[in-house]
């Protein structure tokens, strides 16, 4: 592929960027409340090498339902595209006050108006020497009538990771990218479980223009 992202902090600048203007646009199309999908994006030694987009029927499930699909999706992209980084980008609620909502639903909470906002998580796993990271950047907004409000984005790996609470999927990226790849792949097979990622309710869009060996 032509473009390239040579560090982290690129590729989140481009998806934060990205994500800020998909989320007034959906909120302008569809009115207040209408939540963006899961969405993970798998990169092959700093390039984009597929997208997995969740359907809107299945995020109607319930979030441990979403997990258990979203944990053989991510498998999958490590096993049959190779990818050595994953960013999942996702909807939830932040707390301002971690303790005062400790044991509480953010949703709950956030419903009573104690201290908590929704946001956009980019959560961002990698390796270094063979070493597990993961950066999560969270975007809390809230409405004004039809439009999207801002407030300051908060970054790991220290902060965001003790006011976001869902660390279930970051820690399924982390363990992902760690995954050793056993399987030896070309197109046609990728093309096979695409299909089957599909059938399990996800939009898969393939930017892999090469086979790979590990």
């Amino acid at each position: 592929m032509e473009d390239k992202y040579g560090d982290d902090a690129k590729k989140m600048a481009l998806l934060t960027t990205s994500y800020r203007h998909t989320k007034m646009k959906r909120v302008q199309e569809a009115g207040v409340g209408e939540d963006l999908p899961f969405t993970f994006f798998g990169w092959k030694y700093n390039d984009l090498a597929v997208m997995v987009q969740m359907d809107y029927e299945i995020m109607n499930l319930s979030l441990y339902d979403r997990f258990d699909k979203s944990v053989k999706i991510c498998h999958a992209l490590r096993q049959y595209w190779g990818i050595t980084e994953l960013t999942m980008v996702a909807e939830g609620f932040l707390s301002y006050d971690p303790i005062a909502t400790s044991g509480k639903s953010l949703r709950d909470a956030f419903i009573k108006n104690e201290n908590v906002s929704e946001c956009i998580t980019l959560s961002h796993a990698f390796t270094i020497d063979e070493s597990p990271k993961i950066t999560v950047v969270a975007m809390p907004y809230s409405y004004d009538k039809k439009k999207v409000v801002w407030h300051k984005m908060i970054v790991t790996p220290d902060e965001a990771s003790r006011l976001f609470r869902e660390s279930i999927f970051p820690a399924l990226l982390v363990k992902v990218v760690t995954d050793t790849i056993n399987k030896e792949v070309d197109a046609n097979i990728r093309h096979a479980m695409a299909q089957q990622i599909a059938n399990e309710g996800f939009q898969l869009y393939d930017f892999s223009d090469q086979d790979f060996d590990e």
